[in-house]
């Protein structure tokens, strides 16, 4: 097992004292101590690093944030039954794919939900997180057992450590491929799946899809108009934002679903 899985299990160790806080962890640089995804932040960002971030939880929607800019958060609706590509690094091979699902409550609603999260890493191994737990492929080969103190399995060349609920329910588990650490979580109520890039350090310039598209350097920035108002730049094109609560955020810059879209078709 490489050394570096002692940093895997720093994060998911760093995370066990706030698992009962929030379903789901908001994604901040990890320069500062992770609250829980509804909580208000309780620093002061100096935007002063160079690390972007992304995180995409169940229903679907996305919040990016940097080292360097303030976060922006936007929504994103699949249709059901879909595959959808979080982060394709076009340097190792490493691909990270969401599965859209429908979701009918009470016969008279209804939305789509991320039910699935599956890594293929550079040497062909596949892992999938549904919300019945972790399941294997893409070898013969089977994972490690646990380490008796860490929890860390090895899988090819990933390294991963699950969390269970007092159910038996998959609740998180983080995985780490080169040297790049990723979260995954499940919430039973809802039956949805949410990831976010905690570690984003071998990652390649090249990423590309939803998430990895803004992993790049200066793959954003965020000008502030005034205290409720900004313009997002991406990829040279600029779209209006406003600060205001979204979802369980307290507050970020939400840019609209409509422009996103077009933009992100067009990247």
């Amino acid at each position: 097992m490489k050394l570096i899985s002692g940093i895997l299990f720093a994060f998911a160790a760093a995370q066990d004292d706030d698992a009962e806080r929030s379903n789901y962890y908001g994604n901040k640089p990890p320069s500062y101590k992770p609250s829980g995804y509804n909580d208000k932040p309780t620093y002061k960002p100096n935007y002063s690093g160079g690390n972007n971030y992304g995180s995409g939880y169940g229903d679907p929607h996305f919040m990016i944030s940097s080292e360097s800019q303030p976060a922006f958060c936007f929504d994103f609706k699949p249709e059901a039954d879909v595959e959808f590509t979080l982060l394709a690094d076009g340097s190792s091979g490493l691909k990270i794919e969401a599965h859209s699902a429908k979701l009918i409550k009470h016969e008279t609603h209804e939305h789509v939900i991320m039910d699935e999260i599956k890594f293929t890493s550079p040497e062909g191994r596949v892992i999938s997180f549904d919300i019945d737990g972790v399941h294997l492929s893409g070898s013969d080969e089977s994972a490690s057992d646990r380490h008796p103190f860490t929890g860390v399995q090895t899988f090819g060349d990933i390294n991963f450590v699950t969390h269970a609920d007092p159910h038996g329910n998959h609740q998180r588990t983080h995985v780490e491929v080169g040297d790049a650490v990723f979260m995954i979580r499940g919430n039973a109520r809802k039956e949805s799946m949410a990831v976010a890039v905690i570690e984003p350090t071998g990652l390649s310039q090249e990423s590309e899809g939803i998430i990895g598209q803004f992993l790049r350097t200066d793959a954003y920035t965020v000008e502030e108009v005034d205290a409720l108002h900004a313009k997002v730049t991406i990829a040279g094109q600029t779209i209006d934002a406003e600060k205001k609560p979204f979802h369980q955020q307290v507050a970020c810059w939400v840019v609209d679903e409509d422009a996103m879209l077009n933009l992100i078709g067009d990247l």
